[in-house]
């Protein structure tokens, strides 16, 4: 079986770097479908098939690794970030003492007791109340 990204698909030789990224991308773009056993085996046969040797392997599966964990962390950092702007999807609220960033289908009034508690436990008598 073959599996091509017809968008990067070039005729002409791929750099090291390139192509770690380039598996990397596939591998983040199936770690829901596929275990870690599964991904790993994906990238040894890659590196096998591509002519590496034992030592090289390891190497190669540790930096399609890092270039993974990357992608992810920056997928995560993207997220954050969008979180924190007014969308469709989320809004902020200003008050005079405070800032709540919210998904637009959370319930307010939820949202308002969560941050009444402050540092309060929900299951302490005083939790909820203003004294």
């Amino acid at each position: 079986m073959a599996v091509l990204d017809v968008a990067t698909v070039r005729l002409r030789p791929v750099g090291a770097r390139a192509r770690i990224e380039r598996i990397a991308q596939l591998i983040h773009s199936l770690h829901d479908a596929l275990g870690y056993d599964e991904r790993r085996a994906f990238v040894e046969r890659y590196a096998r098939e591509a002519g590496l040797t034992l030592t090289a392997l390891d190497d190669f599966a540790r930096e399609v690794r890092g270039e993974e964990q990357r992608i992810q962390w920056t997928r995560e950092r993207s997220r954050d970030n969008r979180c924190v702007l007014e969308s469709t999807e989320f809004y902020v609220r200003r008050g005079l003492a405070r800032r709540v960033y919210a998904r637009r289908d959370t319930n307010p009034e939820e949202i308002a007791f969560l941050v009444g508690l402050g540092n309060r436990s929900p299951s302490s008598p005083s939790a909820g109340r203003r004294s």
